[in-house]
């Protein structure tokens, strides 16, 4: 769908004029501003602390996630819920495909979605329960949430209507720029762990639980 390394290197370059997409996503910013803010207040006290094993992630059946990493033998999450990361990943599907759409901004959409992406699912992202902080000030490591965080990867991205060949990609593209795990023998650039969950995660949406994805 894009060279995701390129889009990640040239997004500040684009995003230094925010009126490209003015009137395109401006209602879909808000909804998710709104979203990201109660997803942050999550659980906020209990990840003060690294060693809190989180809680249970369940899905809209009740049924959980195995994960043969966990102690629990289950993924762990700050919040038990993926619903904010599914519906937030549809509206940034739909604002992607908007900002395609439109011919005045149709250049750029890689370069919006690689920083949509980067905003939720990166470093310290709204949806990157392993870590918090930011690149300035440092993060605080969360390992026990690692792997819900590349579930929120793939499940981000089946709603937002990419493939699986376009997450693994993105992924693969952000770790190597910016990853100290990744992977250059895997052709994608993964982390086999990484890569697992990350599937998982496009599977969990596939699955319909969720909604269907965005499009075009």
């Amino acid at each position: 769908m894009c060279d995701a390394i390129a889009a990640w290197r040239a997004a500040d370059e684009v995003f230094a004029d925010p009126r490209r997409f003015v009137g395109i996503t401006r209602a879909a910013a808000d909804d998710q501003a709104k979203s990201d803010a109660s997803v942050a207040r999550s659980g906020q006290a209990q990840t003060q602390s690294s060693t809190w094993p989180g809680v249970e992630v369940r899905l809209p059946d009740g049924s959980r996630i195995p994960d043969r990493h966990s102690p629990t033998g289950y993924v762990m999450s700050r919040v038990p819920d993926l619903t904010a990361v599914a519906e937030a990943g549809h509206r940034a599907g739909a604002a992607y495909f908007a900002v395609a759409k439109e011919p005045t901004t149709a250049a750029d959409a890689a370069v919006y979605l690689a920083t949509t992406l980067g905003i939720n699912l990166g470093h310290g992202g709204t949806f990157d329960y392993q870590r918090s902080g930011s690149l300035i000030a440092g993060y605080t490591q969360f390992p026990q949430f690692r792997d819900v965080s590349n579930i929120n990867v793939g499940l981000f991205a089946q709603q937002a209507g990419l493939t699986l060949e376009d997450a693994l990609e993105i992924a693969g593209g952000y770790a190597l720029l910016f990853s100290s795990n990744r992977n250059l023998s895997d052709p994608h650039g993964l982390d086999s762990q990484t890569k697992e969950f990350i599937t998982t995660g496009f599977a969990i949406g596939e699955s319909g639980v969720f909604g269907p994805s965005a499009g075009p």
